[in-house]
């Protein structure tokens, strides 16, 4: 495995409970860090990989309600009030 030294600045307060902590059980600074860094790059690809999937499932929802309703050219018949007969029988019932 290769490695490489990072150096990082960090605020003395954060610094000083890492040291408490790493000091109480008994590991380094080392491991502390390595696990966290790791656990962020596993939780954040998952996370990136799921957006993908979202993001390609409304892209192809998208891709596949674009297109219009009616493919014809003909124009859409509205009926109008005097293409039906009515008495004023029909007019007058509540």
């Amino acid at each position: 495995m290769r490695h490489t030294l990072i150096n990082f600045n960090m605020p003395n307060h954060l610094k000083n409970n890492l040291d408490m902590l790493v000091k109480f059980k008994r590991v380094s600074r080392t491991s502390i860090l390595n696990k966290i860094i790791e656990e962020f790059c596993r939780t954040e690809l998952k996370l990136i990989k799921e957006d993908r999937q979202i993001n390609e499932l409304i892209s192809s929802y998208a891709d596949n309600t674009s297109t219009p309703f009616v493919h014809n050219d003909e124009p859409i018949n509205i009926p109008l009030i005097h293409d039906y007969s009515h008495t004023d029988d029909d007019f007058v019932r509540l």
